[in-house]
C-alpha cells in the first residue's frame, strides 16, 4: 500500500508541475502577445503552455480536466484558422507581386484576413479562460469575465481601426517591403488589447504560484484503517 500511495502521490505531483509550467509559459505568452514585433514569440509560448496544461489536466479534478481538453481543442482550431487566413493573404500577395499587380488588388483578401480572424480571436479568449476557469477561486470569476470581455471589445476596436489601412492600400506595385509595412501597421492596433492581456497574464501568474500548494502540501495517502484491525 505504501508503494502504491507513493506512486499515486508522485504522479499527482508530476501533473501539478506540468500545470504550473503551463501556467507560467502561458502567462509569459500573454504578456508579449500584444506587442507587434514579438507577437509570434507570444503565440509560441501560449502554444507550448497550453500543451503542458493539457498534459497536466488531471491535476485538479474532472471539471478542470474537461475544461482544459475543450480549451485545447478550441485554441488549436482558432490558431489554425488564423494561420490559414494569414497564409492565404501572403500567398495572394506573392502571386500579385509576381504578376506586377497593385496593392489595391489585395484589399479583399486583407479585409477577409482581418474580419474572419476576429471570431477566431474570440475563440482564443474563450480557450484562455477555460484553461483556468476551475483553478481560479470563485471570487475572481468576475474579474476573469471582465478581462475576457475587455479583450473581445478591444480586439473588435483594433480590427475596425485596422480596416482603414486596408482601404489605404493604393496603386503602388506589391513588394515584400510594402506587405511587411502593412502587417506591422495593422498589428500596432493590437496595443489596445494590452490591458486585457496583461490582466490575464497576472491572473495566470497568480494561479502558477497558488498551484504550488498541492505540491508543497501533499494530500494524505490512504492507508490501513486502524478500526479494521
Amino acid at each position: 500500500m505504501a508503494g502504491g500511495g507513493a506512486y499515486v502521490l508522485g504522479r499527482r505531483e508530476r501533473l501539478w508541475r506540468r500545470t504550473r509550467l503551463g501556467l507560467l509559459l502561458s502567462a509569459v505568452g500573454l504578456l508579449v502577445s500584444w506587442i507587434p514585433i514579438v507577437a509570434v514569440l507570444g503565440a509560441i509560448f501560449l502554444s507550448v503552455g497550453s500543451t503542458f496544461l493539457f498534459l497536466g489536466a488531471r491535476a485538479a479534478g474532472r471539471k478542470h480536466e474537461v475544461a482544459v481538453v475543450v480549451a485545447y481543442l478550441v485554441l488549436t482550431v482558432a490558431g489554425a484558422i488564423i494561420g490559414v487566413l494569414l497564409s492565404a493573404f501572403l500567398l495572394q500577395a506573392y502571386d500579385a507581386s509576381q504578376r506586377g499587380l497593385p496593392l489595391s488588388d489585395l484589399r479583399g483578401t486583407a479585409a477577409l484576413m482581418l474580419w474572419a480572424s476576429l471570431p477566431a480571436s474570440f475563440a482564443l479568449t474563450a480557450g484562455l479562460v477555460l484553461q483556468v476557469a476551475f483553478l481560479v477561486p470563485r471570487e475572481r470569476w468576475r474579474l476573469m469575465s471582465v478581462l475576457a470581455a475587455a479583450l473581445g471589445v478591444t480586439a473588435t476596436a483594433a480590427t475596425w481601426l485596422a480596416n482603414a489601412d486596408v482601404a489605404a492600400l493604393g496603386f503602388a506595385p506589391v513588394r515584400a517591403s510594402a506587405i511587411a509595412d502593412f502587417l506591422i501597421r495593422v498589428s500596432v492596433y493590437r496595443i489596445l488589447e494590452a490591458p486585457a492581456y496583461v490582466g490575464l497574464a497576472l491572473l495566470y501568474f497568480t494561479e502558477h504560484w497558488r498551484a504550488a500548494a498541492p505540491i508543497l502540501t501533499p494530500s494524505p495517502v490512504a492507508g490501513p484503517n486502524p478500526e479494521n484491525g
